[in-house]
């Protein structure tokens, strides 16, 4: 099982990186930022405790309830003790109180991906496992247009804010830092199937 988490991971990483490099002139893949980006219960409404992909696991026991079970396996690749939650339909790995990965598998969870609520369309951002995907096309049309066969990328930022000085004065300066994870709808037919981070 660790074996073959190792070999997704790795390959999941491979293929983010491959298809970055191959688009790299030719298309630009969406950005979405980690603080903007969440996890919550699919309650049919948007009003729920939202899990953020920069969260804690704390956060995330809050948001989705208790966990059917929590683990401790061993990453080879990372060479540290991580935390494994699984929820039904759901999987969460942490390192610390670092969110590393996930995948959701079913429709009992949505992923959103701006935490800003339109009042005429409270489920823009809400997406779950059997959804259109056609729904990004005019959201974020440049992952959209770069989707593969059966995969979509969202490439993921944090912003940093540092100060410097300015003609005597102190100013902050924010800058986009690119997280060399990718947030990964996965689809068939036109359908979302699953989500991976």
């Amino acid at each position: 099982m660790k074996n073959s988490k190792l070999i997704i991971l790795c390959l999941t990483a491979f293929l983010v990186s491959l298809f970055n490099l191959s688009l790299a002139q030719t298309v630009t893949l969406s950005q979405l930022d980690i603080q903007r980006v969440a996890v919550a219960k699919n309650t049919g409404t948007t009003t729920g405790t939202k899990f953020y992909l920069n969260g804690t696991p704390s956060g995330l026991v809050s948001a989705l309830g208790s966990a059917l079970s929590v683990t401790t396996e061993y990453s080879e690749m990372n060479e540290v003790n991580q935390t494994v939650y699984k929820f039904n339909g759901a999987e969460f790995t942490f390192e610390g109180n670092t969110l590393v990965d996930f995948h959701i598998s079913n429709s009992n969870y949505y992923v959103i991906i701006n935490n800003i609520v339109d009042s005429t369309n409270p489920f823009k951002y809400y997406f779950k496992v059997g959804d259109s995907l056609s729904r990004l096309s005019t959201l974020h049309s440049g992952s959209y247009n770069a989707k593969e066969e059966k995969r979509l990328f969202f490439q993921i930022y944090r912003t940093e804010t540092t100060y410097v000085e300015e003609f005597g004065k102190i100013k902050p300066v924010t800058k986009k830092i690119l997280l060399d994870n990718a947030l990964l709808f996965e689809h068939n037919s036109g359908v979302i199937t699953g989500f991976y981070f």
